[in-house]
């Protein structure tokens, strides 16, 4: 009786805590904070040089107060905010199930999860002392507005790897993001259809006119304003950003979410929602195709055959479907890379390898600046001042970052911040290959709902999430009252509507996501951003960053014990990493690897 009675009382404050979720705790307002901040860096992503100016200090600080109320709520021992009414049930099995498990013992896991709790903080750090290390000759001032980002990058990382260990909470930020993503190709796509045609012939009537009523100081004959022509005339919809390999990168993670969910969970979605993600995916597809970016459309046809790949049950299906399915989904990339040859703008491809090669130019430039100053390299924000100098002879352009993000990082923090850099990224592939690689005949595997795959998340955290988002958007709304400088009132008249439209329609099947789908969907996503940040710019532009951040932190979210969940003994019946998809994996990475080398 004396036993009863103690595991009764241990119950009763996780029942009580489970409740207090419903209030105002720290973890769900920092959610709230987060979702709302993701809406407004969508409305005001903020390019680089912008950045370099303050204009992205207001995000910094936002990330900050994240962090700090993630990190205030975890410290206040809230942990059993984590266990849904059916999981405490459970809490007698999982106490004997602790106890029995050592406390201290130091796993690989547990190793690569505190360097991924460790670098990103290192990483500001040095870049903070980089900023002043390279002032003078550099602008203090611009590149400590940009050494602000990387404490905000690192904030946001590790907050969001502690506020997404639950997979209720993930799923309903990859849903945030999702809609969001597909506002912004609607915006896209107005504008390729109804802003720029109309632009153009404001242009074309009266020039000055145009340029002085948008802000744009770009006196006849300068290079601003032969580059403003080049873009208004040659290029894309740019939605909110201010280029569209920009856009480009968004819309490249939302066509590649919305295909995965269509891929791999195809048969459990019900007709609505194969609609849904149907127009999403379309949508994202469409924008990116008229966005005219060669890498992002390129990793869109790369992300599809992962998919493929990745939604075969190798061992159910016969090895000649696989083969025939591969050579169709081959087939299907020829024969859009032939149509876009054919019927799209011939300069898409005529233009490539001169684009191509204006990228080596700017690497060799960059090597050459950071061999002579391999400590800090040019620091952050000196990066377009510094480089006229090591600028090629050939080259005719003048850029502010050197479309790569691994170069950008070595540029801004020289040897030591892109090793910092490289092992951040290591440990991360490290601790998404032990989840995916994991043991299904693990005697100590926790049940579906201790690690968070029964479906049955708090709907506080939702509802304040939602909150969240909402009131982010009336943010965005007061402050281009206040300034004046309102968003695109037409384009989001269509946009708005159609993403609330969307997020209801999606979010129950959303709900049922599990988690290695997630994982998996996740990945690839992630992989197709950073293989387009090879090549284009966005590093450090926040509205393309904080994706990758928050995608990076869902996947290796935090499993600290003292978190209640820790994903390294959960079940893995349902693991997406199996070993003829690893093969296959490792032989398109070997592939990708040389192509890009």
């Amino acid at each position: 009786m004396k036993g009863k009675d103690a595991v009764d009382r241990a119950a009763q404050p996780t029942a009580a805590a489970v409740d207090h979720r419903r209030g105002a705790d720290p973890l769900s307002i920092a959610l709230g904070i987060l979702a709302g901040t993701i809406v407004y860096v969508l409305y005001f992503p903020s390019d680089s040089v912008a950045v370099e100016k303050g204009d992205a200090l207001w995000f910094c600080l936002l990330a900050v107060i994240i962090a700090t109320i993630t990190v205030g709520g975890s410290l206040l021992g809230k942990q059993p905010e984590l266990l849904s009414p059916d999981r405490a049930a459970d809490l007698p099995s999982q106490i004997s199930t602790v106890q029995a498990t050592p406390a201290a013992k130091l796993t690989p896991g547990r190793l690569w999860d505190a360097i991924l709790w460790v670098t990103p903080w290192l990483l500001a750090a040095w870049i903070m002392v980089a900023a002043v290390g390279t002032s003078p000759p550099g602008n203090l001032r611009m590149a400590t507005n940009e050494a602000w980002l990387w404490v905000a990058a690192a904030a946001i990382f590790t907050a969001a790897r502690r506020l997404m260990v639950d997979l209720e909470r993930r799923r309903a930020l990859l849903l945030l993001l999702a809609v969001g993503i597909c506002g912004l190709a609607i915006h896209g796509l107005h504008q390729q259809f109804i802003s720029l045609p109309q632009t153009r012939i404001e242009y074309r009537s009266d020039p000055d006119k145009m340029l002085a009523a948008a802000g744009f100081d770009a006196p006849a004959g300068s290079a601003e304003r032969m580059m403003f022509e080049n873009r208004l005339f040659d290029g894309g919809p740019t939605g909110t950003f201010a280029l569209a390999n920009s856009l480009a990168a968004l819309l490249l993670v939302g066509a590649s979410g919305s295909l995965g969910m269509l891929r791999l969970r195809w048969s459990e979605l019900p007709s609505i929602a194969r609609v849904a993600w149907a127009v999403a995916s379309m949508l994202c597809v469409a924008c990116l195709v008229a966005a005219r970016s060669r890498s992002a459309t390129l990793t869109l046809l790369l992300s599809v055959v992962l998919l493929f790949i990745a939604g075969l049950r190798v061992s159910q299906t016969r090895p000649r479907q696989a083969i025939v399915g591969l050579a169709i989904i081959v087939v299907l990339g020829l024969t859009a890379t032939l149509g876009l040859a054919v019927l799209g703008n011939p300069e898409w491809f005529e233009a490539a390898p001169a684009s191509l090669a204006f990228r080596f130019q700017y690497w060799r430039a960059t090597a050459a600046m950071v061999c002579d100053r391999p400590l800090f390299g040019a620091g952050p924000g000196n990066f377009q001042s510094i480089h006229e100098r090591y600028r090629e002879p050939s080259a005719t352009e003048q850029i502010a970052e050197p479309h790569n993000f691994l170069v950008e990082t070595w540029a801004s923090g020289g040897f030591v911040g892109l090793a910092m850099l490289v092992c951040l990224i290591i440990a991360g592939l490290a601790v998404i290959w032990i989840r995916g690689n994991r043991s299904g005949g693990n005697k100590d595997a926790q049940s579906p709902a201790d690690c968070g795959d029964s479906g049955s998340g708090d709907s506080g955290d939702c509802q304040w999430l939602a909150l969240g988002a909402g009131l982010g958007l009336v943010m965005v709304w007061l402050i281009g009252l206040a300034t004046r400088l309102l968003p695109d009132y037409q384009a989001h008249a269509f946009a708005v509507p159609a993403c609330l439209v969307l997020a209801v329609v999606v979010w129950p099947s959303m709900r049922q996501l599990p988690r290695a789908d997630f994982d998996l969907i996740g990945s690839i996503a992630l992989a197709a951003l950073m293989i387009h940040l090879l090549v284009s710019g966005g590093w450090t532009v926040p509205g393309v960053a904080m994706v990758a951040w928050l995608l990076f932190a869902a996947l290796t979210r935090s499993t600290d014990a003292k978190s209640g969940v820790d994903d390294t003994h959960c079940p893995t019946e349902d693991t997406w990493l199996s070993p003829a998809r690893r093969r296959i994996a490792g032989g398109l990475a070997i592939a990708v690897g040389v192509t890009i080398m």
